[in-house]
């Protein structure tokens, strides 16, 4: 977890802005809580693990999430 003085280095980085959805191509949007990002075309959440996406479909949860899938 950050602290509130602490940025993301996903944030900062401008490659993050290429990232597509694996599944469909689409446009992602990126999501604090739980982080990662979100394809709403395909209503799937890519979480960051360790500081790096998994954008493995396999992987992708449900979007939004269940209180229990976080």
């Amino acid at each position: 977890m950050l602290e509130s003085n602490e940025v993301s280095t996903l944030s900062q980085d401008p490659l993050i802005d290429l990232l597509a959805c694996p599944k469909c191509r689409g446009t992602l949007e990126r999501v604090e809580q739980p982080e990662g990002f979100v394809c709403k075309a395909c209503s799937l959440h890519y979480a960051v693990e360790d500081g790096l996406p998994n954008m493995l479909v396999d992987d992708a949860k449900h979007w939004p999430l269940s209180d229990g899938a976080q």
